[in-house]
């Protein structure tokens, strides 16, 4: 057998089983090694430093590939059963209410990053937008959103600039991570 042919693992006619590069180990040898392998791994994955590594690419891969990995986290709660999207929607609702002190903590959160950097007219053309959104729900019936055009969690700011008044359905149809003006 030539050992670019041969995978880790493979047996030969004599007994001797195949292990990194161009080395063949008695099946003794084999799983010793197997073994060792196993706990340098579980030692180096327990190792702090690399969790938090793994955990940030994790986050980077998720960020950039959001759309995709929301159209799996979808398409993995629609196969569930109806038992079990309930038993999830219990889960969250117990969590919200557990978690009062967070939620409200994030959205202050929210609020001051919204807040900051702005001058006394930026606040108020900023207030303009949403007696304009108050308006346009009066006057056509339907339920209007200030929206930001770049979504915060994207880098976009509060600013006037940035913002535009737009129907509900449409904003929430649009989410929080895409760039869209209307």
């Amino acid at each position: 057998m030539e050992s670019s042919k041969v995978k880790m693992g493979d047996t030969r006619e004599d007994g001797m089983i195949f292990w990194k590069g161009s080395r063949w180990l008695t099946p003794e040898k084999f799983t010793q090694y197997k073994k060792k392998q196993k706990e340098y791994a579980l030692k180096f994955e327990s190792n702090t430093n690399y969790r938090k590594l793994k955990r940030y690419k994790n986050k980077k891969y998720y960020q950039e590939n959001i759309e995709k990995e929301r159209l799996r986290s979808t398409e993995k709660y629609n196969r569930l059963s109806d038992e079990k999207k309930s038993e999830i929607k219990e889960r969250k609702k117990k969590w919200h209410i557990e978690n009062k002190s967070n939620i409200k903590a994030s959205k202050e959160r929210r609020r001051q990053r919204e807040k900051s950097f702005l001058s006394e007219k930026q606040l108020k053309t900023i207030a303009v937008f949403y007696t304009q959104s108050k308006r346009l729900s009066q006057i056509f019936n339907i339920k209007f959103h200030v929206d930001h055009i770049v979504p915060l969690n994207k880098g976009g700011m509060h600013i006037p600039s940035n913002l535009q008044v737009m129907p509900a359905r449409l904003n929430l149809l649009k989410g929080q991570n895409k760039i869209f003006k209307w």
